[in-house]
């Protein structure tokens, strides 16, 4: 186990920018305006939630986030 002395410092990430990550979806997924805007408010602007929600729609070869994806 690691001590709380070992720990790296944490970094505080501002939250994405939803215009930006509405238009990454429609680029890589090429989907509808409205399922874009779906996306960006699933992850509500976490990096890490973009990048995971991207992931799992990219290797499951869906474009759509079904209860499957999500849940």
């Amino acid at each position: 186990m690691i001590s709380k002395g070992n720990r790296l410092p944490q970094i505080r990430l501002g939250e994405l920018n939803a215009s930006l990550i509405a238009e990454k979806y429609r680029t890589i997924f090429e989907i509808s305006n409205e399922e874009v805007w779906e996306f960006a408010r699933i992850v509500k602007g976490y990096s890490f939630a973009f990048h995971l929600l991207g992931a799992l729609l990219w290797e499951a070869g869906k474009s759509k986030a079904d209860e499957g994806i999500l849940f």
